[in-house]
């Protein structure tokens, strides 16, 4: 049927925020809700698999914008968990997944940041050219028996793009450029 959705490509969503309050801390901001159609399967890298999906109703998200949902898959969950162990702190799968995708956004969120530090910074050197850019990630909570627990969520941006592993090494995933669409 046409313009039906299936029920286990949509899920209903909490959403939230990290970023610096009044005070200049960073903080976790309450909660907003989502519900999100999840399209195509874009690519499994070592710990995550990114979809394509739409956000169908938001209080905050554009219904407008597309964008990528991240979930950990199992390799990526025992990586998290291994990690804590190092530590001598054990952690359940949830608290694992849970944590790894907070770390995600908050590495995403002071980047973004840092760059707009940076940008500003050079905004009045006359020919500097354009400075580095990031999009901002928001960490969300689901129940899917589908994609998890939780997930990352980022604007989608259409190209072409190769992803490096290692700045230094040049070696990018399969040793291919990947196409978004």
């Amino acid at each position: 049927m046409v313009g039906v959705i299936p029920k286990t490509k949509m899920i209903e969503a909490e959403v939230f925020f990290f970023g610096i309050n009044i005070k200049k801390e960073w903080q976790w901001s309450d909660t907003a809700t989502a519900s999100l159609q999840i399209g195509e399967k874009i690519e499994s890298g070592a710990f995550r698999t990114a979809y394509k999906c739409h956000v169908l109703k938001s209080s905050t998200l554009d219904t407008y914008k597309s964008y990528v949902l991240k979930v950990l898959h199992k390799e990526g969950i025992d990586a998290r968990k291994q990690m804590a162990e190092m530590v001598s702190r054990e952690m359940t799968e949830k608290e694992a997944t849970e944590d790894f995708c907070k770390r995600s956004v908050q590495g995403q969120t002071v980047a973004l940041d840092v760059c707009q530090q940076f940008s500003d910074a050079v905004a009045d050197v006359s020919g500097y050219g354009e400075t580095p850019r990031m999009i901002p990630a928001l960490f969300i909570k689901m129940n899917s028996t589908t994609y998890g627990t939780c997930g990352t969520v980022e604007e989608f941006l259409p190209g072409r793009y190769k992803k490096i592993y290692h700045k230094l090494s040049g070696q990018t995933a399969n040793n291919r450029v990947v196409r978004y669409r």
